[in-house]
């Protein structure tokens, strides 16, 4: 299930024995984790185990045995397990009717890739924009705040859709512009724009051959202290991912393939919309010259960085 649907899945009182709570939004992982605390709140220092570090499997299952007190449910959450998997496989396989076990990792973990199937999978990946804007507006109502249309786009798309990353500025521009509205500008002088969407201007700029606003994007990303080579290196995964988009824009694995979220390849295919794929062919390859004439000491990162730019700017 989705982390959207998990507030009403747990308001039936229909509770399952384990759940794995997996995504890439640690702010979601924590929320979901508080959403099932919540349901065993009496007495929570009998009836909720919490184990932030790694725990045996058989430490693991011994709390699972242990019957609540005053309370209808116990809960487990972990986050790491080790040993031997098999015995939990067992455990689940006729678990205490008592015990709700949570599993919340970032990733499936490879050692329960074989009984993921015992879980009920919580997808705490990023919420789509619709859920985000909801959060944000109840974040500022407690400042009785609200945010103009333009502003909140704007905040979503500095923020890559981390709602750990909205949270904190959504609160801070609540704050800022307390029973008033916030406006495009106090987003753009308040809020500092992930480097991911910094990289995804940088590439627009220079799709449309737009030399200042390049020169200024620059200029800030030079500022946020990141050696050339890492930006020359951030610059090239973007611009192969753009090539990818173009190649095969209809490719709904495409970002499983190229190892990166959703939303990037979202991101890239509304920045692919202004190169095409001959172009994209000619930046990749450029850097991979660049990369070759880094490593062998022809030249040094700082200007290989200035003169990738260049050359895109060009059509070179």
């Amino acid at each position: 299930m989705k982390f959207a649907e998990l507030k009403k899945h747990l308001s039936t009182n229909k509770f399952l024995p384990a759940y794995m709570i997996t995504g890439e939004d640690a702010f979601l992982l924590g929320l979901a984790v508080g959403q099932f605390k919540r349901i065993v709140a009496e007495l929570p220092e009998f009836n909720q185990s919490i184990y932030s570090n790694s725990i045996d499997v058989q430490t693991l299952i011994d709390a699972l045995e242990i019957l609540p007190i005053a309370s209808e449910h116990r809960l487990v959450v972990c986050y790491e397990v080790t040993g031997d998997v098999s015995l939990l496989s067992k455990y689940l396989a006729n678990p205490n009717k008592n015990s709700i076990l949570v599993f919340v990792s970032g990733k499936l973990p490879e050692n329960l890739s074989k009984i993921v199937s015992k879980f009920n999978i919580v997808d705490c990946a990023k919420l789509d924009e619709v859920h985000i804007a909801q959060w944000v507006n109840a974040c500022l109502n407690e400042h009785n705040s609200t945010i103009e249309p333009a502003a909140m786009r704007m905040l979503l798309l500095y923020c890559a859709n981390s709602l750990t990353r909205i949270n904190q500025e959504a609160q801070k521009l609540g704050a800022y512009k307390a029973g008033g509205c916030i406006t495009i500008d106090d987003v753009e002088n308040l809020v500092e724009p992930e480097k991911e969407y910094q990289i995804y201007e940088l590439s627009d700029a220079v799709g449309k051959s737009q030399h200042g606003r390049v020169a200024d994007i620059l200029q800030k990303l030079y500022g946020a202290n990141i050696p050339p080579i890492t930006l020359l290196s951030m610059l090239y995964a973007h611009f192969r991912r753009l090539l990818f988009c173009v190649l095969d824009p209809h490719n709904s694995d495409l970002a499983k393939t190229l190892g990166v979220k959703d939303y990037a390849v979202k991101m890239a295919k509304q920045a692919a919309n202004v190169f095409n794929p001959k172009r994209l062919k000619t930046i990749c390859d450029n850097f991979h010259q660049l990369d070759l004439d880094i490593k062998t000491g022809i030249i040094k990162d700082n200007l290989a960085l200035d003169l990738y730019i260049s050359r895109i700017l060009l059509g070179k």
